[in-house]
């Protein structure tokens, strides 16, 4: 069976990409920094505006850089919003049913959440930079439980040690042997893109 998948030629790696960028990627930071500060010279502006602690023109600067700072952090509001509800989550094409049925007819990475697409892409930024010949699912397993916060819980819940198996998987990892980068997936990859669409 044919394994159409191509992160590049797929919506959601327009997410993967754009999160890598400053401005999107510190935009919820940023969002709480400035809407923090506004909040904050506001109330300093209403106690000078009601006790006349301050000159008129100090209390004008303080309602000044308060409209400043509302601004930037509704600016970076929209740019979190634009990421985590536009680009993170693209219009499938098809269903999951269909998907199942007829895999090798459907570039499969266009089915991928955002936290497995960014996995995905770590994985053949690795590949490619340590020159192994294939991706593996080592590779993507690693930066899943990296990358994903929501996924310590669940491991301390099961009384797993998250970190043991991250060093574990980085050992396989180094025993891998080097070659050409010819970004192909490796079998155990595949298996595990189609099994979880089983699963989905």
């Amino acid at each position: 069976m044919n394994f159409n998948f191509d992160l590049k030629k797929a919506e959601i790696s327009q997410a993967v990409r754009y999160s890598q960028y400053p401005i999107f990627r510190f935009a919820s930071l940023f969002k709480k920094i400035f809407l923090v500060l506004s909040i904050f010279l506001f109330l300093i502006f209403l106690s000078g505006f009601f006790t006349d602690n301050f000159i008129h023109k100090a209390q004008k600067s303080f309602l000044g850089f308060v409209i400043i700072f509302l601004v930037l952090g509704l600016f970076n509001w929209v740019l979190e919003s634009f990421l985590n509800s536009r680009l993170k989550k693209p219009k499938l094409k098809a269903k999951i049913s269909e998907v199942i049925k007829n895999p090798g007819g459907y570039n499969l990475a266009e089915f991928l959440s955002f936290e497995v697409a960014r996995a995905t892409w770590k994985s053949i930024k690795l590949a490619r930079r340590k020159k192994l010949p294939k991706i593996s699912s080592s590779a993507l397993f690693y930066y899943l439980v990296s990358d994903n916060p929501k996924l310590n819980f669940i491991f301390s819940r099961a009384l797993l040690n998250l970190n043991g198996i991250k060093k574990n998987i980085e050992a396989h990892l180094k025993l891998l042997k080097r070659n050409e980068f010819t970004g192909v997936f490796s079998e155990d990859f595949e298996n595990t893109i189609l099994d979880s669409f089983k699963i989905a």
